[in-house]
């Protein structure tokens, strides 16, 4: 007796506890809504601006003897004026073989530098900086540039910046 009626239950129960259709979609877009306006995400100009290197440079690598590898990065120059405390703190910079096309006799992965500071992280300040790759380091990268900030007393990560590099290796006869 008790099993016949456990589907009548069971049904009851899950219509009467499953929001409607259009509830998840409304819940949805008041979440939405409610982080902009709490946040002030609207008014923030979180990256950044990678000026070198651009779309397609070329570099040689000279076999650890020079850095050629490149880097201008300027600090935001705008941020909310409510809020305490938002600055760059560093970048990341990671080269990343191209797989879709190039090729890459190196490592999968070239840490050129994490944590590279700006002198005070404000705005409109740049970080210059010339690397020298591992001897191994050539072919075709995505050069990432991962910024870190403060931002409401939160660090907040995010990629700045991700153009495509060429790094050609260098006879050892021209050394």
């Amino acid at each position: 007796m008790y099993f016949s009626t456990l589907p009548f239950f069971l049904s009851a129960l899950v219509l009467g506890v499953l929001p409607s259709r259009g509830q998840p979609a409304k819940l949805v877009q008041e979440n939405i809504n409610g982080n902009v306006s709490d946040h002030q995400l609207t008014q923030l100009n979180l990256a950044g601006t990678l000026l070198m290197p651009s779309e397609g440079a070329q570099f040689v690598n000279q076999g650890g003897a020079m850095g050629d590898i490149q880097l201008v990065y300027n600090c935001p120059t705008t941020f909310a004026q409510t809020n305490i405390g938002e600055r760059t703190l560093a970048i990341d910079v990671v080269l990343v073989p191209r797989r879709e096309q190039g090729y890459n006799p190196g490592p999968s992965r070239v840490i050129l530098a994490r944590g590279l500071r700006a002198r005070n992280g404000l705005s409109g300040e740049k970080i210059q900086v010339n690397f020298v790759p591992p001897i191994s380091t050539c072919g075709d990268y995505r050069m990432i540039v991962t910024e870190s900030q403060i931002f409401q007393n939160a660090v907040v990560q995010f990629s700045a910046g991700a153009p495509a590099v060429a790094v050609a290796c260098s006879p050892m006869d021209d050394f």
